[in-house]
């Protein structure tokens, strides 16, 4: 089972990979067909009511590692995961990116118009997103479960020191492995497969 957000491994040519290792990746949209009035509680809930009693590997990657976390948070059957470059602190992170005063025109005009990677193209997101995501923090993953992280040295979107920090709150089940390239990690494929096949364990 994998949780992929973009730029995703599957588009990569791995769910091919997978698929000839004999292994099911299933990939939820994540935008649940309704960009403007997405929210992370709307995505956690259909996660939890899509797959309930079944051993879940999860990958995630940007939002969709920080939602990995939630996931496993809530969810006893997530057994591992695997996070690229993961959007940690992400209301904070989203307040600072935009700035106060594209924040508070959000906030005034109930949507805003964000760069969406998935589409290639711009689409509005409700301010609802933004007050929503405030309750989570990725802190909130309180059991121990096997998680590796991969980060890009040189990204400029999420910092490595949050997941460094991360990491070293966890040493017992969280391991980091950092390689030079940016948030995109677009130039790591052969990097990133190898990581994906010891996770995977196969």
């Amino acid at each position: 089972m994998g949780l992929l957000h973009p730029p995703t491994l599957a588009r990569r040519g791995f769910a091919k990979q997978f698929a000839d290792l004999g292994i099911m990746l299933h990939v939820p949209d994540l935008n649940l067909g309704d960009f403007r009035h997405l929210t992370l509680t709307r995505i956690l809930t259909m996660l939890l009511e899509t797959y309930q009693e079944q051993p879940l590997r999860v990958m995630g990657s940007s939002l969709g590692g920080f939602l990995a976390l939630l996931w496993a948070a809530r969810n006893p059957a997530v057994e591992r995961l695997l996070l690229l470059a993961p959007a940690l602190g992400f209301a904070d992170r989203l307040a600072q990116s935009m700035g106060a005063e594209a924040l508070a025109q959000w906030r005034r005009e109930g949507v805003f118009t964000f760069h969406h990677y998935g589409l290639n193209g711009p689409a509005e997101l409700g301010y609802e997103f933004f007050m929503d995501a405030r309750g989570y923090s990725e802190m909130e993953l309180g059991r121990s479960l096997p998680i590796v992280i991969l980060h890009g040295t040189q990204d400029e979107v999420v910092p490595i020191a949050l997941s460094q920090d991360y990491a070293a709150s966890r040493p017992e089940w969280v391991r980091l492995a950092a390689v030079e390239s940016d948030h995109r990690l677009g130039d790591q494929d052969p990097w990133l497969w190898a990581q994906t096949r010891e996770f995977m364990g196969v």
